[in-house]
């Protein structure tokens, strides 16, 4: 059976690396990092650029989407909440059949990593930067042209629930490690937090001891 998270092309670390001297004369990487793969993409590392490659078509094709919703977002929240700018565009070529692009690096490590120190202040600087995010008026995000959604929230319950029950019957994901889920939308990153959920959801700290997170503002 095909799952929502499986992709319908192949990638490796060698394609990467052809793709890249194939399309940018700036990026000639002799190898790459691998950070990781959620529902829509598989994020490499070449120096200080993550590159995103869309693990299926329809992913690819509302990449144009993606970009203004983070140019939208960027734009309504100001300095508070620092957002990954694509300052790479990749097109299809013979070792990747789909646009793809790259942004700069966002520093610091995953909050569940166990280097990295629980904090209330953590717990508080989420808190802060998701309630930006969700204070961005409708009426400005849809003259933006992001019309709302028509979904309840009791509809994406059932749907969250429903994938949940698989995922723990079907015991195919290591607990922890499950795809991320295609709702999550954020890529942001606060003046402490980051959230990026194009892979997996992760909070950035910048040390294992302080506790305080990652951010370009502060």
């Amino acid at each position: 059976m095909t799952e929502p998270w499986d992709t319908d092309r192949d990638l490796d670390a060698g394609a990467v690396i052809r793709t890249l001297r194939c399309h940018f004369q700036r990026l000639t990487p002799d190898s790459v990092e691998y950070l990781g793969s959620g529902w829509d993409y598989d994020a490499y590392l070449v120096a200080e650029t993550v590159v995103r490659f869309p693990r299926q078509r329809e992913v690819a094709e509302r990449l144009d989407r993606e970009d203004a919703i983070l140019r939208f977002v960027s734009s309504a929240l100001g300095s508070d909440v620092a957002v990954p700018r694509i300052t790479l565009w990749g097109e299809p070529g013979p070792d990747f059949p789909y646009r793809f692009f790259g942004h700069r690096l966002l520093p610091g490590m995953s909050a569940d990593d166990p280097r990295a120190a629980q904090s209330e202040e953590l717990a508080a600087d989420l808190g802060r930067a998701l309630t930006a995010v969700h204070s961005i008026p409708r009426p400005a995000a849809r003259d933006a042209g992001f019309d709302r959604e028509e979904e309840t929230c009791r509809e994406r319950y059932e749907e969250t629930l429903g994938l949940l029950t698989e995922v723990v019957r079907s015991s195919r994901c290591r607990l922890g490690r499950a795809p991320g889920s295609r709702r999550a939308r954020h890529s942001l990153l606060s003046t402490r937090v980051r959230i990026d959920s194009s892979t997996t959801t992760s909070v950035r700290t910048t040390s294992s001891s302080s506790g305080a997170l990652a951010g370009s503002a502060g």
